[in-house]
């Protein structure tokens, strides 16, 4: 079976855009699946029936055998690895593929119909997390980018999720929203796959798991698999589910995407997935941390204010955090330590635990569940440092976002933070090494004035690195690579 993140291949003396040669291709196509499966390939697409027929193998067709040797991709160029004409012989073809070339043979051409694409938005339902931030940054930056690799060429978005307002209150761009609030079986199985076929999608985008049937092609966004890197983080129940639903997703999704090159590889020694072939969509950073402003009171004024943002995991190690500040205090440097997260379980019981036995000993330690977009950039912007101890992680957006913001920072090089190294004024450090990180923390914050004013001249490199409009110019170029531009 030919895998689902390969391209096709067809020969190029079908692909020269008339109608009746588009159709010799879908014949073409047919020829290649199995007899069982022709039936449904070939169902709805708009061909003449004796057309089909006559140009079926034996019947005066095109067998594999005789196709010519130059080749054309279709619809996938430049996006996956190749395959040749002859390796398309007697395998099974992605159903979802042939949908692409039916709307695109049916269309012929036609930039006036929009695109049209299905986001599985259930993510918004969850609260606020990494991602959250993705699907916001991508949903909001692609209809420009569309624009501007395809002009007059429209696209329609559509969000499925369980409730219209965490959507919309950080989806500016026009959506439509459909309610579906189905668990995680029923959601896969049956509602989104009706849902796509009942507007017409050219495209499904899923978080982490693609529906389990499609009749359009699948984007499948797996933003880390540190489930299976780290086992000890991760209960034996989580791991072996994920392990087998994010690998079919992987295996059967038309195309892969992630957010770093750290999980593109993860993805690859997992899953088996072509780490070139996998799309490379790094999480951005919103406009308003890089325009924040600054306080600008002097830190000899008051204590040194420490900040960390992320989920209450066993992972993230933010117990580290609390012993920094002990650290600060033994070298007669004052300071408070705020946590930004929420997160429920035996780590976040302890967590709590250990904030209140450090304010018993007199430490300036908080911790505080989810905040506003606004509260939040403030936080960042009135930051003198920011700790992010973490084991590891897929991609690390607060590192971006206090970056951004102007906030120096002392970050581990666990997974894709290592990626991060030199990107912002602090320090990197091994993150197996908890020494390592209490000694970067003591000499950043003995340096902080220079740090603070070497961060304030960098926050923009960042900001102009990581933009969503360029995680959407990706998006773009995979729909128009699709052949879809002209469904």
């Amino acid at each position: 079976m030919i895998p689902p993140n390969r391209a096709l291949h067809v020969p190029d003396a079908f692909c020269v855009g008339q109608a009746w040669q588009r159709e010799h291709l879908f014949a073409y196509l047919l020829s290649v699946l199995p007899e069982h499966e022709r039936d449904v390939a070939e169902h709805g697409n708009g061909l003449p029936a004796a057309q089909t027929q006559a140009d079926r193998p034996g019947q005066g067709g095109f067998a594999p055998s005789q196709a010519p040797e130059t080749l054309f991709e279709f619809p996938m160029r430049g996006i996956f690895p190749t395959t040749s004409a002859q390796e398309l012989s007697g395998r099974d073809v992605r159903y979802d593929l042939f949908h692409s070339f039916q709307s695109w043979t049916k269309s012929g051409g036609d930039m006036s119909r929009p695109f049209r694409i299905l986001f599985d938005a259930h993510t918004f339902d969850a609260g606020w997390q990494g991602t959250t931030t993705y699907l916001a940054g991508v949903l909001n930056a692609l209809p420009e980018a569309m624009e501007r690799q395809a002009p007059g060429q429209k696209v329609e978005i559509f969000c499925a999720a369980a409730a219209a307002e965490p959507i919309s209150q950080s989806v500016t761009t026009p959506y439509t929203f459909i309610p579906i609030r189905t668990g995680f079986i029923a959601r896969n199985a049956v509602d989104i796959p009706r849902v796509a076929a009942e507007v017409g999608a050219d495209l499904v985008v899923s978080q982490y798991v693609r529906p389990f049937r499609s009749s359009c092609p699948t984007l499948s966004v797996i933003h880390d698999v540190l489930f299976l890197d780290y086992p000890d983080n991760f209960s034996w129940t989580f791991r072996k589910i994920r392990e087998l639903v994010f690998g079919w997703s992987a295996r059967h999704s038309t195309m892969v995407a992630t957010v770093s090159r750290y999980s593109a590889e993860r993805i690859e020694a997992h899953f088996g997935i072509p780490s070139e072939s996998i799309l490379l969509t790094p999480n951005s950073v919103d406009p308003a941390f890089a325009s924040a402003e600054r306080p600008r009171n002097s830190t000899g004024q008051r204590p040194l204010r420490l900040l960390s943002v992320s989920r209450l995991e066993r992972r993230k190690r933010h117990e580290w955090g609390i012993r920094a500040v002990e650290r600060l205090k033994q070298a007669g440097i004052a300071a408070e330590y705020l946590i930004i997260g929420g997160g429920e379980g035996p780590y976040a019981d302890r967590l709590e635990a250990e904030v209140a036995s450090a304010r018993e000993a007199g430490l300036s330690v908080d911790l505080k569940g989810g905040v506003s977009f606004r509260d939040l950039v403030a936080a960042y912007s009135r930051a003198d440092l920011f700790l992010c101890p973490s084991e590891s992680e897929g991609f690390g957006i607060p590192v971006i976002e206090a970056a951004a913001a102007g906030t120096p920072c002392v970050v581990s090089d666990g997974g894709a933070l290592a990626e991060f190294d030199g990107l912002f004024e602090g320090e990197s450090f091994p993150a197996e090494n908890e020494e390592a990180f209490l000694s970067a923390v003591e000499r950043v914050a003995a340096d902080i004035e220079i740090c603070l004013d070497q961060a304030a001249t960098r926050r923009h490199e960042i900001a102009d690195r990581y933009q969503w409009s360029n995680v959407a110019d990706v998006y773009a170029t995979a729909v128009l690579e699709l052949g879809h531009s002209a469904a």
